[in-house]
């Protein structure tokens, strides 16, 4: 997952030139193409460019479309592009021909990677790199040296532990902290340039996204930041972003402000629209998701879309619909994301689910905290089975404690734990961790935090396990100073 991740966040990211310095790697009509190309929707006249940008964007238009569009045929024209560009490239300026192969050589290697040509991939990453470093050392490219350093530290430091080391090999250290410092500044100094801030708003905006721990400041400062662009990519983050922080209300703002034809260019935005409407309760999810299904020729979030739809359909109580999703989950060859994966684990459960349960998890991601509760409390929870009730005391901690009821959530977490011994779903290690995080943060007890984090590091053996060892070593580690 974490390849797909790194491919998201270098897919919007190499085009810009340097800012504020008298040496730019792209001129003024190429900053116009750039900009076009955050803002698809606004008509572009035919730009004459240099030979070597010229073929620079079509080559990395293909990059995009792949991205947006996740077609092989795109992949197959990027090859050819980036072949020709090799041969155009004699003809620039030293400096810029190779900050621009250094970018199209990383862009190369991410889509062997999502063809699943990892050695391939590899070793485009490495020529990226090493002309990189080169490009680093010249006082012209300072800026664009910050931006990729800055993704470097943040990027490096998700790695897995089993690739940490390789990186380490080629000089590639991690610190998220200082990565986030530095895309922070590198953000303020693009405000106000015409496509090169999109770009870099999508950059903080998929690493806040897919690599930092809740941090209220950081992301109230972006959606500040991107609620002056008109980018529908940065729209598409910043909803992303949105829903992550179950924020559900401004998720729909966002997207309802885009024009329609964001969704002709970007498809991934009616998948967005349909799990924002859902956790609303609003029955025009259903048509969001169809057009998902009639507008986006890739897989990825494809098996997520029909276990959002199955869920819809069980609430209206439509029990053939439920089993239709089922089966088109079924008839799905590849599940490319780790929402794919999980929907094949979750939707058969959801035509035995109770519906309260469903809601209730619905309305809390919306950010809906009472109502979550008020649902859960509908229910008899002495009457469900242990595999249920465990689900049931986790909503409910999950509320309580985001309503500062701590003692009552941790009674919650206490119950999950109990119940969850033996149960490979995520939520009996889940409870432990964030039972520790109620110790160490509002309580004070180390003790009680140190035990916690053990338990969740028994109960780690199932759902999630990687994405809960990295949440209990960043625990841990506050836990040690």
């Amino acid at each position: 997952m974490w390849l797909r991740v790194v491919f998201l966040c270098f897919a919007m990211l190499f085009p810009s030139g340097v800012v504020g310095q008298p040496a730019e790697m792209l001129s003024l009509k190429g900053k116009t193409v750039l900009h076009h190309m955050y803002h698809p929707s606004q008509v572009l006249d035919q730009v004459p460019l240099s030979p070597t940008e010229s073929a620079y964007f079509r080559t990395y238009q293909f990059f995009i479309e792949f991205v947006a569009l996740e077609k092989a045929e795109s992949a197959l024209q990027f090859m050819q592009a980036y072949d020709q560009f090799t041969k155009v490239i004699p003809h620039g300026i030293p400096q810029q021909k190779n900050w621009m192969l250094a970018n199209l050589s990383i862009q190369k290697g991410l889509i062997q990677w999502m063809q699943n040509e990892p050695l391939a991939g590899t070793v485009s990453f490495i020529q990226g790199h090493r002309l990189l470093k080169e490009a680093f050392k010249s006082p012209a490219l300072q800026l664009e040296a910050q931006k990729l350093r800055a993704l470097y530290l943040i990027l490096i430091d998700q790695l897995p532990d089993y690739l940490m080391s390789g990186a380490h090999l080629f000089g590639l250290e991690g610190n998220r902290k200082e990565g986030f410092h530095q895309l922070r500044e590198y953000v303020k100094v693009c405000e106000g340039k015409a496509g090169i801030h999109a770009e870099a708003l999508v950059l903080y905006g998929y690493c806040l996204l897919k690599f930092s721990p809740p941090d209220d400041h950081q992301t109230n400062l972006f959606f500040q930041w991107s609620r002056r662009s008109s980018s529908p990519l940065v729209a598409f983050v910043s909803a992303s972003l949105a829903l992550k922080e179950r924020d559900g209300a401004l998720c729909r703002r966002l997207l309802d402000a885009l024009p329609p034809e964001s969704y002709d260019h970007f498809p991934l935005l009616y998948h967005l629209k349909g799990k924002a409407q859902l956790n609303h309760l609003s029955h025009t999810c259903e048509e969001a998701f169809l057009q998902f299904f009639r507008t986006y020729p890739g897989v990825s979030f494809k098996a997520d879309a029909h276990l959002r739809l199955a869920r819809y359909y069980r609430i209206s109580g439509d029990t053939a619909k439920v089993r239709g999703q089922m089966e088109a989950i079924q008839a799905l060859a590849t599940f490319p994301t780790s929402n794919d994966k999980q929907a094949v684990q979750e939707v058969f459960s959801v035509s035995e689910k109770p519906v309260a349960l469903i809601k209730a998890r619905l309305l809390f991601d919306d950010g809906k905290n009472s109502a979550c509760i008020q649902q859960l409390k509908t229910m008899d929870e002495s009457l469900l089975s242990d595999f249920y009730r465990a689900e049931w005391y986790y909503r409910l901690a999950r509320a309580l404690e985001v309503e500062n009821r701590f003692n009552e959530a941790l009674f919650g977490y206490q119950q999950v734990i109990r119940l969850a011994d033996e149960d490979v779903r995520y939520f009996g290690p889940y409870s432990a961790l964030n039972a520790a995080n109620i110790h160490l943060e509002t309580l004070k007890d180390t003790a009680a935090c140190q035990k916690m984090l053990e338990l969740a590091r028994e109960l780690n053996t199932g759902q999630y396990k990687s994405d809960i060892k990295r949440k209990i070593s960043d625990l841990a580690s506050k836990l040690d100073k």
